[in-house]
């Protein structure tokens, strides 16, 4: 029979915190204050890969264990004899137990090959280098040649990694990142306005978010002054109030590495029922034993029933031993008065 004719699994996804429309212009908030100028490591710009890319880690996730658990569902459960009730659930928290290391397996395994492909192809990342354009050495500056058609010059980006530490992407392209703020350009220098808690910008935008945490969006105060620094420029009102924990097993600090190790999910909830197992079995006959602490008069009764049941043995094995002893005697007899009587005559 089938593991789902008696178990139901699924799983409770974390709350997460989504804070603007999923829309593809909506995934930018808008323009720096008091500039026409989106610097990449500005939380209003770099957002717009992070929400995107959370949501596409969800998906994965709820596809991988969709699949796990239909081929769960679809696993065969066969036992020679029905199975009693203790050993069926420890064979059945086994069988659970497998299938959501099994699961996790198959999902850090699809992010491995993501991070892999990227890092292996040297995939190129707006947020590691950028670009000038720069003419040939032959380039003719009276030509009418079309900009586009220059040479593009790469330069690595440097993120502060710490207080008074700088990163270069070209070397650490993988570790390299800085906390992201909200900055003010005016055209000739940027201020920081405000550094966001726990958000990280650095060369691979998926290295970035794994070390990300979601601090900021359990604390008023940090959503109320990312609201008060860019409502008056968006088109998406920034209006969002702070989550709650509600006995979550993670804290606001949990990086978003160890969420998506835990397949994003919050918990597992099972149900196994032994009748509906009992019930497909339909066994055609049962039996069963029981142990008790016998009373004294349930000893008095079977010593008495052991003495009556040796005294029918005895009554007859006795007599068959008599009788044995008694030919083996009357032959000793006889073979021994044999050579008596040859020796007389």
């Amino acid at each position: 029979m089938n593991l789902s004719s008696w178990i139901d699994l699924s799983g409770v996804f974390v709350e997460l915190p989504i804070i603007i429309p999923l829309t593809p212009e909506g995934w930018k908030l808008p323009s720096l204050i008091g500039g026409n100028n989106e610097e990449y490591r500005d939380f209003r710009y770099s957002n717009f890969v992070f929400f995107p890319t959370i949501v596409s880690f969800c998906q994965l996730s709820l596809k991988t264990i969709n699949n796990e658990i239909f081929i769960f569902n679809s696993t065969k459960y066969v036992t020679k004899y029905v199975q009693e009730i203790d050993l069926f659930n420890s064979q059945t928290q086994q069988l659970i137990s497998n299938m959501k290391q099994t699961t996790v397996n198959l999902f850090e395994l699809s992010i491995s090959m993501l991070r892999q492909t990227v890092w292996g192809n040297a995939l190129f990342s707006v947020l590691a280098y950028s670009y000038v354009r720069d003419p040939p050495m032959d380039y003719d500056y009276n030509s009418t040649i079309n900009p586009r058609d220059l040479n593009l010059i790469f330069y690595p980006i440097f993120y502060q990694s710490s207080f008074n530490t700088t990163c270069s992407c070209k070397i650490h392209p993988t570790t390299c990142n800085e906390l992201s703020n909200i900055t003010y350009f005016n055209r000739t220098t940027t201020y920081n306005l405000f550094t966001v808690p726990g958000y990280y910008i650095g060369c691979y935008a998926s290295e970035s978010i794994f070390r990300s945490n979601f601090e900021c969006f359990f604390d008023q105060t940090c959503l109320q002054t990312i609201y008060n620094l860019t409502y008056l420029t968006s088109p998406y009102p920034f209006n969002a109030t702070a989550m709650q924990l509600n006995g979550s097993r993670y804290n606001v600090t949990t990086s978003v590495q160890e969420i998506v190790d835990n397949l994003m999910i919050e918990e597992w909830n099972n149900k196994t029922s032994f009748q509906f197992y009992y019930k497909q079995c339909y066994p055609y006959l049962c039996s069963y034993s029981y142990d008790v602490k016998g009373d004294i008069s349930y000893v008095i009764a079977i010593t008495f029933g052991l003495i009556g049941g040796l005294t029918a043995l005895l009554k007859i094995i006795i007599p068959f031993i008599v009788l044995m002893i008694r030919r083996w005697r009357q032959k000793r007899k006889i073979d021994t008065n044999q050579p008596m009587i040859n020796q007389g005559i």
